[in-house]
């Protein structure tokens, strides 16, 4: 089968996720663990729009390195729902070649004042490889008021 030339230098991607917990055990089984991966975030309040809130999340993202034997950078781009582009983080990696990778694991703590759908794109080298949805959702909720006071007895 022909090797397509795009495939040369480009590493595969084999997780790119939102989880609450990434456990990585050591070698030499280094087995990665996800538990409860999300795509949605819940911002509870009790106002007719959304108060900045805090999004605390781990992303994981695991690329193999195919035919790709060399370092590079890997960024990651956060974009709001309005399309404005938040801090990138930039990461130098190794990639071996074959089914070596890379494995991040990285905490995500970042202050949110928009709902709708947010993406996480994901560049090696400035070339776009996937993108993670993030959808950010306002719940109202009826406040909590306290119980009437009881009539006080007379005399």
């Amino acid at each position: 089968m022909p090797q397509d030339p795009d495939e040369s230098m480009r590493p595969w991607v084999q997780v790119a996720a939102f989880c609450n917990v990434a456990m990585q055990e050591p070698p030499p089984g280094g087995w990665m663990s996800l538990i409860r991966i999300l795509d949605r975030w819940f911002v509870p309040g009790n106002t007719t729009e959304m108060p900045p809130s805090t999004l605390q999340t781990t992303l994981v993202v695991m690329l193999k390195s195919g035919n790709m034997n060399t370092t590079a950078t890997l960024k990651i781009q956060p974009l709001t729902p309005s399309k404005k582009p938040l801090p990138a983080i930039e990461i130098p990696v190794l990639f071996e070649g074959d089914e070596r990778g890379v494995n991040l694991v990285l905490p995500v703590v970042m202050t949110i004042d928009e709902s709708g759908l947010y993406w996480f794109d994901i560049f090696v080298d400035e070339q776009l490889f996937t993108r993670i949805p993030l959808r950010v959702l306002y719940q109202r909720v009826a406040g909590i008021s306290p119980p009437p006071e009881s009539p006080k007895p007379e005399g």
